[in-house]
Formats: structure tokens, sequence, C-alpha cells
């Protein structure tokens, strides 16, 4: 055949605009403003070697060609700054039966938060989350002996991948949570002084595609036995250990253990090109309930036994909080 036969595309690159010409006859490629080269398609990518100046990617975006560096470039530009996302995330066996003070409990997140998303997954939505988009991960997520391990690890991939403020279902939101989403790219919170369960994951929060996750998802895979307590294979006792790493002078195990997870994950998933900034809040703020504290254990096992706190003495017990949670430990 000697007549070449094109498929023009529109493409977005940083430095010119037009379209490209792809020939079905010999694999080049040619652009408006008179480059060439030799192209392959695969997988909805443009690979391309020009003749002027190296290699180069496009992704495919709505029919558009797009520059692989310049689209992820301007992702993270719109990402990375602004407020955590105004979802509330929550899980539990099911949607449709769950215990009355739970319902009363979750309420509380829609009456003083009414703009906010509120978002209730089971058992079901989690295992399709994990397998949709962390697939990867998927052989692992089920082999844990338990729900409750499941269900403390789809909390951090979905801060990872969409961000939000995620509270257990016995957790009582106290006020508006607006302040909350501007305290910080991670938040967490402290309670009591046990050093292995100083940093509970009843209740986090975080802006999308924070690299603290992917630490904690390491992790979480380095450990061995899964017929443990879920706090020492999934829970708190992992994210305090996260917590610790990434806050350590040494960062050679951090660098190493972030690049492991970011080779799994497609362009769409990478992580903000900057360090998170952690918060830890004092225990007044999320955990004002010390379940360790036997002072404590006698409000919290009046409010599980169904004799609930008034208006006036949560205001007197936790006036600086955003919420509170009456650890039912219900799985």
């Amino acid at each position: 055949m000697s007549a070449k036969q094109f498929r023009t595309v529109l493409a977005v690159h940083p430095h010119w605009k037009g379209s490209l010409k792809l020939s079905s006859v010999d694999d080049q490629i040619e652009h408006e403003g008179g480059g060439r080269g030799i192209y392959s398609l695969s997988s909805g990518k443009l690979l391309v070697n020009w003749n002027e100046y190296g290699q180069e990617t496009f992704v495919e975006v709505g029919g558009i060609f797009v520059n692989e560096t310049l689209l992820r470039d301007a992702y993270q530009k719109l990402t990375q700054d602004g407020e955590i996302p105004a979802t509330i995330f929550q899980t539990w066996k099911s949607k449709v039966s769950f215990p009355d003070n739970f319902k009363m409990w979750r309420a509380t997140f829609s009456q003083l938060n009414p703009s906010f998303e509120t978002v209730l997954w089971d058992d079901d939505d989690n295992r399709e989350f994990i397998k949709s988009e962390f697939p990867w991960f998927y052989e692992f997520y089920m082999r844990y002996p338990g729900e409750i391990y499941r269900a403390d690890v789809v909390r951090y991939f979905f801060l990872y991948r969409y961000g939000g403020i995620y509270a257990d279902l016995d957790v009582e939101c106290l006020r508006s949570l607006d302040g909350l989403r501007r305290e910080g790219d991670v938040i967490l919170g402290q309670m009591g002084t046990d050093p292995d369960h100083s940093i509970p994951n009843a209740i986090m929060a975080s802006k999308p595609k924070e690299e603290f996750w992917l630490l904690v998802i390491w992790i979480i895979l380095q450990i061995k036995d899964l017929q443990r307590s879920p706090e020492y294979v999934t829970g708190p006792v992992i994210l305090k250990s996260a917590v610790d790493l990434y806050h350590a002078k040494d960062k050679i195990i951090l660098e190493n253990a972030i690049s492991t997870i970011l080779e799994m994950l497609p362009l769409n998933l990478k992580p903000q090109p900057r360090r998170s900034n952690v918060s830890i809040l004092r225990s007044k703020s999320l955990y004002p309930l010390d379940w360790t504290d036997p002072v404590h254990q006698i409000i919290r096992m009046r409010v599980l036994s169904g004799n609930y706190l008034s208006t006036h003495e949560k205001n007197e017990l936790f006036p600086d909080a955003w919420m509170t949670t009456y650890w039912s430990h219900s799985w």
C-alpha cells in the first residue's frame, strides 16, 4: 500500500496544541507543529518516540490524548490544597438493619452537618470497593479471619481514595465539623496513655490521596499472623506504628515502604506530591471518653445501657469535643 492512511486525534501537550495523525501503515506519527516519530497504542495510552525530543506518553481522556505529565500535574494542583471533603463515611454489617442507638448517633452527623454527604457501606460494598479499586490487595483482604479486620482496613483505603471523615457507628457528633476539615491533611486523635492504643482508628479524617495511608497499608501487608487480635493486625496498633514511622528521623524505611505501594497504583491513584501533614488532636477533641479510664467506664456503661446523656451533660463532659465514641465494641 503506497498511500498512507491516517487517523487524526486531538491531543493536549504543554508545548503545543492541535492534532496528532497516526499512520495505519508504518506506525508513524506527526503533529501539527511538524514533529514526527514512532507510536504504539496500548490500554488507552499512546506511547511516542519523537525524533525531536525523546519518549513521551499520552493518556486517553474522553477521546482526547493528554500528555501524561501535564495531566498528573494538573490533577495534583487541583487536589493538593483545600479542605477535607465534606463526606462522612461509615460501615456496618448491613445497611438496613443495625441497633437503634447506632441509628440515633448516625443521625447526629446529618443534623449538625446538613450539607455533608453521608456514606454507609456494608460488607458487600467494602469487598467490591477493594476488588475494583485496589485489586492487588483483594486476595490479602479476603484472607482475614473476620469482618472486623476488613472493616478496619477498608476505612484506610476509603480515606486514601476519596478523603472525608470516618466515624464508627457508636460515635456521636457533637457540633458542626466544618472547622475540623481545616485541621490538617490527615487528622487522628489521641486517647489515654496506653502506648499501643493511644491513637484509635474509630475517628479519622483525611484529604484524598494522602501518602500517609500508603504507609499504613504497607505495614498491614507486613503482618504475617492474621489470627491475632484485630487491634494488632488492622487496628490502633497499626495506626500508631504508622504515625511513629512517618515522623521518624530516618526516612529510608518510609521511602522504601511508600515506593513499594506506589508501584501497584495506577496514575489516577497516585498520592499528593508532598508529605502529609498528620495532625494528632488531643483526647478532649475526638476521644473525650477513654475506655481504659475507670471513671469514664461508668459513663460509657450508662450510655450503652440506654440511659443517654442529656445535652447539658454532654456540654459539661465534652466542652471541646467534635465527636465522642461510646466504645460499644460491637463487632
